[in-house]
């Protein structure tokens, strides 16, 4: 309410206060010879004496004989031959006014709204303080149950201050627990509580502040990181769209669903509680009257709407630009070259063509083709927040609105036979039209409108551009799928797809979901879009195929394992998405500005204007000589000049394009690549980086690691309870592909009864590795199971009866009774302890460790296999793990520690000699290596490099054993298909398993920030620097006229976006040929 009154009073005080110095205000002159200008009519006298001359004047109350001029006259300038008698009152009052104006504008629009206990209720809020401190409490705490993610469709968003002003009303409404808008996607993601808000009532408070808003997605937060879900589009009859959805409401595994248009749902589904031709066959069999089947969209909903905006804006400019290009030249070309157009007679009164032609071909532009910006001005102002809209609406009708008054007034004085500034009479009559420079302004409204309407193109067309990567992976979904039953073959559409589906495929074809090959010719798969590998990869039976890869050699059949959001596509989009709708903490700042910039850009405006039409009226500043007469037509445009230009310059819709784009380009350029950046904040920490953290196994190393060689104690395997029949009745091994082998210790007697052979108890000692390690799936776990098959012929191994992984140490897994333990040396040491025993002196220790030492210089890990039997510790053994360095690993770490001036460091759970040796070999310093560290101690150790660190840390890894070093490092990096723990800890994912891909990251983010910086350079530049100029600060020497202002408006978000667009030529690092 305080809003209104305040502009209440600003509307009648100003008037008033303005009659009232007109009424006071009068001019003098002093000397003969001078002229005089009366304020009143404007009209100019010479005076032949050195005697007052009073016009528009009432006797004094105190002087009888003292007009009321000469009493409140103090001060008397002289300018060239005019001199200009300046009231202080009426100057006071003109002054009182204007901060009247100013102070009324900035209550109205600017001003931090009353405390929430004044409000009144709203459609969801409570009414008292104390139900809002009770909310305010309920936030944070929401149950998960009733914990909803939606994302809403925000229309009608043209620059960073509608995005503030959208996500400031969802923020304050109760029960949302975060809410954040993203200007380029034209997308609101808000989590709330469902106990005290809804999805629909958070668009009506959308829409109430101005913005048009549908629900794109409403599901529980929780469950879309666990199960994922999956979209069914359904057709149906306008009549049942509210019973099909209230049914489909009710039926298991459904989570949401919503219309679309007259004649469609959406039902969005958990695909492993519900299949979709399930869920259809229901509502065919519950409403056989009416047709329903399944019609997804062909066009991505996002992408139509940006296309459909730029063809508004392409007809609209079209059609404006061509007026304004004919304005231009009437206005500007012509005058130049001193070229009239004529006039028309109309009886004794002369219109200029020029006029008539500049106000029949600016009319349709302001008023037809332009009216988006006055409708989105009108509702900026309705909801108290306006935008760059408002200033280009305003700046236009302030120029053609001067131009129609001054037409109006000629008009009124030339039918009332008077001589004034805007019509002259001469011996045939009247002449009517603006003068040149009037013309000129008038010109303006068509022109600067074409401007903006050809920036605004080039802005929405350049959006598009920016989102380049998500609209090649989303159109990378096959549409349909060849569904493979006992009884047909028959192609669906891919959204009826479910899980154990047979689904056929062809050579040019693209893999419709993820799922595994089921058929026993080999096929190649191209997996570029997803992972930027473009050779082929071979695919066999039982190999993973992903979905929108596609088949470039052979066909198959495959089995449907994952459908919806969980594939290894959808998950890429849902990734990207996310990061592109996250904002930077310059981003957040900088919308901060622009939420109070065009307010305060308004009231600078009004001030300009006052100041250089005082400046002009006091005779201070000299109108320019092709203006003519000094009338206050006159005077009013000169100052007009610069509050226009004021308003035309300021761009808020630079300082809100400046991180988003960027943002949008270079994680589709991330993504090409094969780096997935998860959030904004990613790529701005990435630029900090000082410090990398690398895992070794899986990241220095191939992370697929083989046995090399191994030490057995064959009298150790020979004492085991059931050696003698533990091979069935097999003498010796059914394989020979096992690594080679040495022994230690005591060599058993073999004359005894029940003895076996060597190559038995080799046997043996594989068959009880393989069996503890297949229940890990750890990449050491992993190579020793598949050496174990190799060696044994086994192809499963038997399930032990107690399993158990002990982290940083081993497995430990109870196999007919034994238990067997695979692990470290320190795993050895913790079992010892644990039984307090010490092995025997024949035991072979010492022989064992002088062979891991040998082992270990040459890069290799060891794994010590032991058993415990009857509370006794008996060591069987060790293995020499082998896992190569990466290819480019060596040149990769070169280059950040070079290039890039990255210090790199080494943390691994691996023995310190086996963790130098790989260092020396790749070229990481001996004192940046942190070996035989355990989970914890890698977090620790990322943290302590945080504190001593110049920018920030990044830890890159790729198992389970690393999430608490990715979720404690600045940036957490998972490399390859590491463990879903891993990625879900991590900020960005590496999807090739190539570390060079790493160096890429950091280079593009450092170019992504630079990106940035110069995008706000640029704002800065026309907001800030180009705001003093077109005030007139530096006139007359540097003026900025308003047509070059609205170019400069234009120029700026243009050259904003494209800017970010130089992204897309970002080249990787790339390693030196040969």
């Amino acid at each position: 309410m305080y809003r209104v009154v305040a502009l209440l009073i600003a509307a009648t005080a100003v008037p008033a206060v303005i009659v009232v110095a007109g009424a006071i205000e009068g001019e003098v002159c002093r000397a003969p010879g001078c002229r005089l200008r009366d304020s009143g009519t404007g009209d100019w006298h010479t005076v032949s004496d050195s005697s007052l001359l009073q016009t528009r004047s009432k006797p004094s109350r105190s002087n009888p004989h003292e007009s009321l001029v000469q009493h409140i006259v103090k001060k008397v300038e002289t300018v060239d031959d005019h001199v200009f008698v300046v009231s202080p009152a009426s100057f006071a009052l003109r002054v009182a006014a204007l901060l009247v104006v100013v102070l009324g504008v900035f209550l109205v629009f600017a001003a931090p709204p009353l405390p929430s206990w004044t409000k009144s209720c709203g459609k969801n809020g409570a009414c008292g303080p104390t139900e809002a401190v009770a909310q305010d409490e309920k936030v944070g705490m929401i149950a998960e149950s009733r914990r909803y993610c939606t994302e809403i469709k925000v229309s009608g968003m043209t620059c960073s201050a509608c995005s503030s002003t959208v996500e400031r009303c969802l923020r304050n409404q109760h029960g949302v627990e975060s809410a954040t808008v993203n200007l380029v996607l034209e997308k609101a993601t808000v989590v709330y509580n469902a106990d005290v808000v809804t999805a629909a009532a958070l668009c009506e408070e959308v829409e109430d502040v101005g913005f048009e808003a549908s629900t794109l997605s409403n599901d529980l937060a929780s469950e879309l990181q666990d199960e994922g879900k999956a979209t069914l589009h359904l057709e149906v009859g306008a009549e049942f769209i509210e019973p099909v959805g209230s049914f489909v409401s009710g039926v298991a595994g459904v989570i949401a669903w919503r219309a679309i248009g007259q004649h469609m749902i959406q039902v969005t589904y958990r695909p492993l509680a519900v299949g979709a031709r399930s869920l259809l066959g229901q509502l065919i069999k519950k409403f056989p009257e009416c047709t329903i089947r399944c019609a997804p969209p062909q066009d991505n909903n996002q992408i139509a709407d940006l296309q459909r905006n730029v063809e508004r804006l392409w007809f609209n400019f079209k059609c404006s630009a061509i007026p304004a290009f004919l304005v231009f030249v009437i206005t500007i070309v012509l005058p130049s070259f001193h070229v009239d157009l004529g006039t028309i007679d109309c009886k004794s009164i002369h219109i200029h063509l020029s006029t008539v032609a500049v106000l029949a071909l600016a009319t349709p532009v302001q008023f037809v083709f332009g009216a988006d910006f006055h409708v989105q001005a009108r509702k900026a102002l309705a909801r108290r927040a306006p935008n760059m809209d408002v200033l280009v609406s305003l700046a236009t009708h302030i120029s053609y609105g001067y131009a129609i008054l001054v037409l109006i007034t000629k008009v009124c004085k030339a039918l009332g036979h008077h001589n004034d500034m805007t019509g002259e009479r001469d011996s045939m009559g009247f002449t009517l039209g603006l003068e040149c420079h009037a013309l000129h302004f008038f010109g303006m409204a068509p022109i600067l409108m074409a401007v903006v309407l050809c920036g605004k193109l080039i802005e929405s067309k350049a959006k598009i551009q920016t989102m380049e990567s998500l609209v090649r992976l989303m159109e990378c979904k096959s549409q349909t799928a060849q569904l493979v039953t006992d009884e047909k073959e028959e192609a669906i559409s891919v959204e009826l797809v479910q899980v154990d589906d047979r689904l056929r495929f062809f050579e040019g074809s693209q893999i419709p979901v993820d799922g595994i090959l089921i058929t026993e010719d080999s096929v190649w798969v191209s997996e570029a879009i997803l992972t930027g590998e473009s050779t082929p990869t071979e695919k066999k039976n039982g190999s993973t195929l992903m979905g929108g890869t596609t088949v470039v050699g052979g066909s198959g059949i495959m089995k449907a394992t994952t459908v919806g959001s969980k594939t290894a596509l959808g998950e890429i989009i849902t990734l990207i998405s996310n990061a592109q709708a996250t904002k930077t903490k310059a981003q957040q700042l900088a919308n901060t500005v622009a939420g109070y910039f065009v307010t305060s850009v308004m009231a600078c405006a009004v001030l300009v204007f006052s100041i250089w039409f005082f400046l002009a009226y006091s005779g201070r500043v000299a109108l320019p000589k092709e203006m003519g007469g000094a009338s206050t037509f006159d005077m009013a445009l000169f100052a007009a000049k610069f509050g226009v230009a004021v308003l035309m310059v300021a761009c808020p819709c630079a300082m809100g394009l400046a991180t988003p784009t960027a943002v949008m380009v270079s994680t589709g350029v991330a993504a090409k690549m094969g780096c997935l950046v998860k959030s904004a904040e990613a790529l701005e920490e990435g630029a900090r980086v000082r410090a990398v953290v690398l895992d070794k196994t899986g990241t220095i190393t191939e992370g697929a690691p083989r046995v090399s060689c191994t030490l057995l104690s064959l009298a150790s395997l020979a004492q085991l309870p059931g050696a003698a029949d533990s091979a069935g009745g097999v003498d010796a091994p059914t394989a020979k592909q096992a690594p080679p082998s040495h022994h230690f210790g005591s060599t058993p007697d073999r004359t005894l009864p029940g003895s076996r052979s060597v190559e038995a108890l080799e046997w043996d000692f594989w068959r009880l590795v393989g069996a503890a390690e297949s229940g890990s799936d750890h990449p050491l776990a992993k190579c020793l199971t598949e050496a174990a098959k190799a060696a044994t012929g086994l192809a499963t191994f038997p399930l032990p009866e107690q399993f158990r992984y002990k982290v940083g140490r081993g497995v430990s897994a109870v196999l007919e009774g034994i238990d067997i333990r695979v692990g470290s040396f320190a795993f050895l040491e913790d079992s010892l302890a644990e039984l307090r025993q010490e092995l025997p002196g024949d035991a072979g220790m010492s022989e064992l460790e002088a062979w891991a030492s040998e082992r270990k210089m040459s890069t290799d890990s060891v794994m010590v296999a032991h058993a415990v039997v009857q509370k006794k510790v008996c060591l069987l053994g060790a293995l020499a793990v082998r896992d190569a360095v990466r290819s480019d690993a060596i040149e990769t770490i070169r280059h950040l520690q070079h290039k890039l001036g990255v210090e790199v460091w080494m943390c691994t759970g691996d023995c310190t000699s086996t963790a130098k040796a790989i260092a020396r070999e790749v070229g990481i310093a001996a004192d940046h290596v942190h070996a035989e560290a355990l989970p914890k101690q890698k977090a620790d150790k990322v943290n302590a490099l945080k504190i001593h660190a110049k920018g920030a840390v990044c830890f890159v890894g790729d198992g389970v054993n690393d999430a608490p070093a990715l979720a404690a490092a600045d940036i957490g990096i998972a490399i390859g298909a590491g463990a879903h723990l891993a990625m879900d800890a991590a900020d960005v994912v590496l999807v090739r398993s190539e570390l060079a891909t790493l160096a890429s990251y950091v280079k593009l983010s450092k170019d992504t920030k630079f990106a940035i910086m110069r995008n706000f350079a640029w704002a800065f530049v026309f907001n800030f620097c180009g705001l003093p100029v077109a005030a007139g600060v530096f006139y007359p020497r540097v003026v900025l006229p308003p047509l070059a202002a609205g170019l400069a408006m234009g120029l700026s978000s243009t050259l904003v976006v494209s800017s970010s667009l130089m992204l897309r030529f970002f080249q990787p690092f790339a390693l030196s040929k040969g």
